[in-house]
């Protein structure tokens, strides 16, 4: 996962990996500011991570481990890069114990989902994603709304809905518009990765998806 902060590219984690990097943008150097550890949110993939008020926040994904039976997650952490390194630890915000799956207050577990940040409103957005429990994988079609002052997530009701899909990209524009770029879909992958290079979609206001462009090859 990766995330910019200035002129700083934050990069976290990958399968077995839990350490973070930091790719200075200026002179092109790369420099450690986290060393692997099973603290915080341990190794983890198919996560996102955002970048405000200087502090990188990490989303859900799954967790490493041969002896961990569910490795989804939908917990969020913080992480202040500024610290001094001795005391650089991430700082776990919640993962919505309690909570029965499926209420509006917090995000069924997901991993490989896609998510963009308003700065201005400091609320991050998540779409779609991917769970593998013990049976068939199960793919996300939710939009949830996170507010990263007041640690409260708010789940939308979207109207046209893109097809569930993992894997895919999604960017914050022009204060109002989220987009998806090419993911891989559930019941239409082969269909989708033969037929189309790109596919677009928006998040109004309105809280509306829209199909807005198609690029075949």
């Amino acid at each position: 996962a990766a995330a910019r902060i200035g002129k700083i590219m934050y990069v976290h984690g990958g399968f077995h990996h839990s350490d973070m990097w930091a790719f200075h943008l200026e002179d092109l150097t790369w420099d450690r500011i986290h060393d692997s550890t099973d603290e915080g949110p341990g190794s983890r993939f198919g996560h996102t991570i955002v970048g405000y008020d200087n502090k990188i926040w990490l989303y859900g994904g799954n967790q490493w481990g041969e002896n961990i039976r569910d490795k989804a997650r939908s917990d969020v952490w913080f992480l202040d890069p500024n610290t001094e390194k001795a005391n650089r630890k991430w700082r776990f915000i919640g993962d919505g114990g309690g909570i029965k799956e499926g209420s509006s207050a917090w995000p069924p577990v997901r991993a490989h989902h896609a998510a963009a940040l308003d700065h201005m409103t400091a609320m991050m957005y998540v779409y779609g994603g991917l769970r593998c429990p013990d049976g068939p994988c199960s793919c996300r079609e939710d939009t949830w709304q996170y507010d990263l002052k007041r640690n409260k997530w708010r789940q939308l009701s979207t109207g046209n809905n893109p097809t569930s899909r993992y894997s895919h990209s999604m960017v914050f524009w022009n204060g109002n518009v989220l987009m998806i770029i090419e993911s891989n879909l559930r019941d239409f992958k082969v269909v989708y990765s033969l037929k189309c290079k790109q596919t677009l979609f928006t998040c109004l206001v309105e809280n509306l998806w829209c199909l807005t462009c198609t690029t075949m090859k």
